[in-house]
């Protein structure tokens, strides 16, 4: 399975790719500072293959790298965080910290 991403800017999403195929995305605002994760999905036909979490960890990585905090509106990225808060405690405001149970 060739799994990669792409930054659909057009459509202000993240786009999982799995061979040639959209198998799902998490749709996003963004700010200079700040990108909101707002839906995560996974079409049905790739659900429970782990896909979703890889996506979502590539995303959370990307916002390390360009230097965005996260704020997880979309509640699977606000679980997957709590699953994983020391490897991603440092991308939540502070101040957003108790509004997304973090």
């Amino acid at each position: 399975m060739d799994v990669t991403f792409r930054d659909n800017v057009s459509l202000a999403r993240v786009e999982m790719v799995v061979d040639g195929r959209v198998a799902g995305f998490v749709e996003y605002e963004l700010s200079h500072d700040r990108i909101e994760l707002n839906h995560t999905e996974v079409f049905d036909e790739y659900a429970g293959q782990g896909l979703a979490r890889a996506l979502v960890a590539h995303v959370l990585e990307g916002a390390r790298v360009r230097g965005l905090t996260v704020r997880p509106h979309c509640s699977y990225v606000a679980a997957y965080l709590r699953d994983h808060l020391a490897e991603w405690l440092d991308l939540i405001a502070e101040s957003d910290r108790p509004a997304f149970g973090v």
